[in-house]
Parts: C-alpha cells; sequence; structure tokens
C-alpha cells in the first residue's frame, strides 16, 4: 500500500512539474512574441499553442491591448499633425490682417483725400472684424472644451433661425454661384438654445463656403421625439467624414482660403451640449452633416 501511494505521488509531482515546465515555455514564447513586436514595431498577432483557455484568453486581452494602443497613437500622431497645421493657419490669419492693418495705417497718414481715407477705414475695419471673429471661435472653443458654458433650452422654431442665418450669407452664396435650397416645414419646432443653435447654424453655411460647391440643400425631417435637420452640398474631393468633427481637423480647397479646423468641432460641442447628436456621411460627391435635437412640442 505505501508502495502503491508512493508511486501516485511520484506522478503527480512528475505531472505537475511537466506542468509547470509548459506554462513557464508558453510565458516564455508570449514575452519573446511581446518583445519582438515592442522591437521591431511588428503587428504580429500574439497566440500560444497551450491548451490552456486561460493562457489563450490572455494572449486575445494582449492582442486588444495593443491594438488600443496602436489605434491611440495613430489618433495621437494625427492630433499633433493637426494641432501643428492649426498653429500654422492661425498665425498666417492672424498675421495677414495685421500686415494689412499695418499697411492701411500707414496709407491713411498719407491720404490727400476723404474717399481715400474712408476706403482705409473701411478695409481696417473688415480686418478688424475677421480677427474677431477668429479669437470669438477660439475662445468659444475653449469654453466648450472645459464645459464652462450653460445652456438654456427652449422651443425654436427652426424654419425662422434658418432663415435668418441664410439671409446673413446670402451674398456670399451667391458670389460663390452656390444655390440653396430649403425643405422645412414652417413649423417644425425643436428644443436648444436659441443663441448656440444660431451659432451652430453659422458654421455650417461657413463650412459650406469653404468647402462646398453646387448646391446646399437643408432638410428637417420631425419625428415622435426628435427633429432632424440636415445639411447637404456637394463637395469638390473626398471627405473623411468620421474625422471633420475632431478639432484641428482641416481640409485646404482650392480658393477657400484657410481653416482653422475649429467649425465642426465647435458644431458637434455645441450640439451635444444641447442634448442632440450629429453625424456626418458621404455618398459620392454630396456631404451630409446630420444634427438631431429634441423636439420642443
Amino acid at each position: 500500500m505505501p508502495e502503491i501511494i508512493m508511486t501516485v505521488m511520484i506522478v503527480l509531482c512528475l505531472f505537475l512539474i511537466l506542468l509547470l515546465y509548459l506554462q513557464h515555455k508558453n510565458l516564455r514564447h508570449i514575452r519573446e512574441q511581446l518583445t519582438y513586436t515592442n522591437r521591431e514595431h511588428s503587428t504580429f498577432r500574439f497566440y500560444s499553442d497551450s491548451m490552456d483557455p486561460e493562457m489563450k484568453a490572455l494572449c486575445e486581452e494582449m492582442q486588444q491591448l495593443r491594438e488600443y494602443y496602436m489605434q491611440e497613437s495613430v489618433r495621437a500622431m494625427r492630433m499633433d499633425h493637426n494641432f501643428k497645421h492649426l498653429i500654422t493657419n492661425i498665425s498666417h490669419d492672424i498675421r495677414t490682417p495685421l500686415t494689412s492693418i499695418s499697411g492701411y495705417l500707414q496709407l491713411l497718414e498719407t491720404a490727400e483725400n476723404e474717399a481715400e481715407r474712408e476706403h482705409c477705414f473701411t478695409v481696417i475695419r473688415a480686418r478688424m472684424a475677421y480677427l474677431q471673429d477668429l479669437l470669438e471661435e477660439l475662445f468659444l472653443y475653449t469654453r466648450l472644451s472645459s464645459a464652462s458654458i450653460e445652456f438654456h433650452p427652449e422651443p425654436v422654431r427652426i424654419h425662422d433661425l434658418l432663415s435668418e442665418v441664410l439671409l446673413h450669407y446670402y451674398e456670399d452664396f451667391k458670389k460663390q454661384d452656390l444655390q440653396v435650397e430649403l425643405d422645412v416645414d414652417a413649423m417644425a419646432i425643436l428644443k436648444a438654445d436659441p443663441v448656440y443653435l444660431k451659432r451652430m447654424l453659422h458654421n455650417l453655411c461657413v463650412n459650406v463656403l469653404r468647402h462646398g460647391c453646387g448646391t446646399l440643400l437643408i432638410t428637417a425631417n420631425s419625428m415622435d421625439q426628435a427633429c432632424e435637420l440636415i445639411f447637404q452640398n456637394d463637395v469638390m474631393d473626398e471627405v473623411d467624414a468620421e474625422a471633420i468633427f475632431e478639432r484641428f481637423y482641416t481640409k485646404n480647397n482650392a480658393g477657400t482660403g484657410r481653416d482653422t479646423g475649429l467649425g465642426l468641432a465647435i458644431v458637434k460641442e455645441l450640439c451635444e451640449g444641447m442634448q442632440g447628436s450629429v453625424f456626418a456621411r458621404q455618398e459620392h460627391r454630396h456631404l451630409q452633416i446630420h444634427t438631431i435635437f429634441p423636439t420642443g412640442r
């Protein structure tokens, strides 16, 4: 009897030693994979020859973790690139009107008649207004990012507000041969802060002026608990519909000038701050920006 017990104990010990050896071998193999991928920046997929489901689960978790950090790394690199691009654009946007203002101030000093002086004042006022708009956009985005804005939602008749905003840009649309079509129910009501909703509509119109062409179609669809507002315009190039709401994202088109990359990021922050949602999709040469708000009824 003691011999049998001893034999069983020896077999169990050998089995445990073998099991520990195999586990150690598998762990070493996984460590070697990790070392290789870190050194070579490889997309090599982690795997394990072990029959142990926990070991396979460990490899799967490591794979998911690596993919997550790779995506975050790409996102951080893109954000860094866009941030540097933003700084370049802002520097240009600020320096250009300041240089122009300086030049016209010098002309103002030597102006010989009232017409020349009035022309100088007109240009200077326009450049100052542009600088003010640029700084307000940066300031607004900073406030939105820090959640320091308090929204006051109320029922808003979207047709009336849209008409007011579109009238403001009538001459700009006309200069760029942009045809505007409005298909909005005059009685459609949504719930939002009218001040910031108006700012959101301004940014959407400016985005069309900078990057759109052809026809701008604005529609509003009322549902049971929500109202969907859609801006659809033609675009000249492919657009990354998933990235256009990211801060500092820019896409320059010939003749559209420079863009700080904050316009649609502000639209997203404003929309979500008013309990709405926003997304974009591109179909062929048509870009659609959908904003959805609670109904105001």
